[in-house]
């Protein structure tokens, strides 16, 4: 019966602290507009991945590294900035097909959508903070590391938890299309690009902000 409960409230942490949002919200909404549900749902299993990194991390009190990216977590975030920077250009400036009369953007190979997910997901040490937060709010905090099997479980809660809002997403993208038909377009491509740009430009000044502010 306590399993289930610490099950559960890990569950209610990924839930709470793993909605798509920033960066790479916006690129797997984008997408999906597009019709592009398999690459965004890819995505967001990098992202998953990486909630689940950092659910180990925590409940396994693995101080160096966490200690690691707190310390340094301006830095790696600017590296992430530049990622999603580099991400909108190449869509922005990405080949296109014609289907149907319709210049549409080649979408990215499977494989690199999970590794794109994953990146930007794990360039945001600040998820240490939001993660630590709710655990102890759970009492989560509170369980015995030397058991391998209850932190294992709290960080598999945490990532089923972020996985459900991924699916949530994607379940809601394909009926919407289903019903309203194929909505790919090159201009959306070109706001989708500006948009990273710009957040990542916004995330990489505010960081570096940050960063000067602390030396």
């Amino acid at each position: 019966m306590e399993t289930i409960i610490i099950l559960i409230k890990a569950i209610l942490t990924g839930l709470m602290a793993g909605f798509p949002a920033g960066p790479l919200g916006a690129i797997t909404i984008g997408e999906m507009i597009q019709g592009r549900i398999k690459s965004a749902f890819i995505k967001g299993m990098g992202a998953v991945t990486a909630n689940f990194i950092y659910g180990l991390v925590i409940t396994f009190g693995i101080g160096f590294i966490s200690k690691f990216l707190i310390e340094y977590q301006n830095i790696i975030r600017m590296a992430g900035a530049l990622f999603v920077i580099l991400l909108g250009l190449s869509i922005l400036f990405s080949k296109t097909y014609t289907i149907t009369d319709k210049k549409i953007s080649t979408p990215l190979p499977l494989g690199r959508s999970f590794i794109t997910g994953f990146v930007i997901a794990l360039t945001n040490p600040s998820k240490i903070f939001i993660y630590s937060g709710l655990i102890s709010f759970w009492g989560l905090d509170a369980v015995n590391s030397e058991n391998i099997v209850v932190p294992l479980l709290v960080a598999a809660g945490i990532a089923c938890g972020s996985f459900l809002w991924w699916l949530f997403f994607a379940l809601t993208a394909k009926k919407i299309k289903k019903k309203s038909g194929d909505h790919k377009s090159p201009k959306l491509n070109i706001l989708l690009g500006i948009l990273l740009i710009l957040l990542g430009l916004y995330f990489f000044t505010s960081s570096l902000v940050n960063l000067l502010n602390a030396s």
